[in-house]
């Protein structure tokens, strides 16, 4: 955020950019998609994400939400600290089983297909 004209120009462009270029933002923003997806694997596998939640929909918000913020944050609206303090509380707390509440429901929890696990490729 603190070079946010880059960090935005990016976000706005990717889907115009020549094709040697998006190849290149493409694998980059897989890496950092595949971050996000280990963080919430991890807290799922810990027993740490509400039963309910979906993993995949909760990680595409939060990038949303992160992706955003580069849009509307300005040092005249709060310090980044401020806004960092924030996306942490809400990605913590928000997502963790102990807070409860907020849940899907029932009906949405029963909607939710299971998962096959990925495993590794024999050696």
């Amino acid at each position: 955020m603190e070079i946010s004209d880059y960090t935005t120009a990016s976000i706005r462009n990717a889907g115009q950019v020549p094709e040697n270029i998006a190849i290149r933002y493409t694998a980059e923003a897989s890496q950092y998609g595949d971050m996000w997806r280990k963080l919430l694997q991890d807290a799922e596998n810990a027993g740490l994400l509400r039963p309910a939640l979906d993993p995949m929909a909760a990680r595409m918000m939060v990038l949303g939400a992160l992706n955003w913020a580069a849009e509307w944050w300005n040092p005249r609206r709060g310090s980044l600290d401020t806004v960092v303090r924030t996306a942490q509380s809400l990605v913590r707390h928000g997502l963790a089983d102990q807070y409860g509440g907020g849940d899907i429901g029932a009906a949405g929890a029963a909607a939710r297909k299971p998962r096959p696990r990925k495993r590794p490729a024999p050696s």
